[in-house]
């Protein structure tokens, strides 16, 4: 079966080839590119030591391509992948084909295809891996209508053929308030409706109340057996010293829906300096809260400063 695979995949590739040198010779485009890149280190021990190595071809003619990736690691030959894209009739296809070359294994086999039909946009994408019942198909219709966004989509098992989940959101903004709804709702082949979730995000609440900006952001979630209620204030404030720095904050609703306490948990923002300097900073109040603070769950606090590099010739550059 792998052989097999591989064997497939190797007769398109050449296939391809083959259509490239015919259509360069009837007038088409063709291009031969593609990228080597190489990692030395040197120590005591070993002056120069190859740590890792990639080699990627790339064959081009109109809209189709094609593309192999070698890569070797410590010497040895690490991975391989055959990758191929075009357009038929419409339809925008790639697939990849990633083999192990010390274990002769297959690895993965990804297959994507998208396509526009009557302002629906359609995609699927197969993914096929050594563990059959781990290999899946997702397919996605997304689209417009009267200023309202839709996307569903359904993921299945290949082998056997079976429903696995089932992912529905419509959005839309509420022009006389400017804020951005969502409701969004989950279905597994386990528990069959999973939860609704409905979102609200930046609801101004006032724009200009002693230089400060506020908005409202919302999300409740609701499963089978609890409702989950997060609301979210946000204060920017307009002041000349501080223009773009934003407090952060929740508010808690008590059983009756009334408004028990309002607490901060956090501040971001970012202050220009001059000569094109900028200082960003962030500062989680609550650990519960870092990763929407920071970025990264384990860190409270993130300090960084950007600006532009000159340089004596050609475009200035940045760090």
């Amino acid at each position: 079966m792998k052989g097999a695979i591989a064997l497939i995949w190797a007769c398109i590739l050449m296939a391809s080839i083959g259509y490239a040198a015919a259509a360069s010779s009837e007038g088409s485009d063709m291009s031969f590119n593609g990228i080597f890149e190489a990692t030395i280190t040197t120590t005591q021990s070993a002056p120069v030591a190859l740590e890792k190595m990639s080699i990627t071809p790339v064959i081009s003619w109109g809209q189709t391509s094609a593309q192999l990736d070698a890569r070797f690691l410590d010497g040895a030959f690490d991975s391989l992948t055959l990758s191929g894209a075009g357009s038929l009739a419409g339809i925008n296809m790639s697939s990849s084909l990633k083999l192990d070359p010390a274990a002769a294994e297959f690895v993965s086999w990804q297959l994507n295809a998208s396509f526009t039909l009557l302002d629906l946009s359609f995609t699927s994408a197969t993914n096929i891996v050594p563990v059959q019942t781990k290999s899946y198909t997702q397919v996605t219709v997304s689209g417009s209508a009267d200023e309202v966004d839709f996307q569903s989509s359904f993921k299945f098992g290949t082998c056997p053929v079976e429903f696995w989940e089932a992912n529905t959101c419509v959005s839309w903004t509420m022009f006389d308030c400017d804020a951005k709804m969502s409701i969004c709702s989950q279905f597994d082949d386990a528990v069959g409706f999973r939860n609704l979730t409905i979102s609200m995000k930046d609801l101004l609440l006032f724009e200009d109340f002693l230089g400060i900006h506020g908005s409202f952001s919302g999300v409740i979630t609701f499963t089978t057996d609890k409702k989950v209620f997060t609301p979210t204030l946000s204060l920017i404030p307009s002041w000349f010293f501080c223009s773009n720095i934003e407090l952060l904050g929740g508010v808690n609703i008590d059983p009756t829906l009334s408004i028990g306490s309002i607490s901060f948990y956090g501040v971001r923002g970012q202050v220009d300096v001059g000569d094109g300097l900028t200082f960003i900073f962030a500062e989680s109040l609550s650990a519960q809260k870092n990763s929407s603070i920071t970025g990264k769950a384990d860190y409270w606090e993130r300090l960084g400063v950007s600006g532009p590099l000159s340089t004596c010739c050609g475009p200035d550059g940045s760090f």
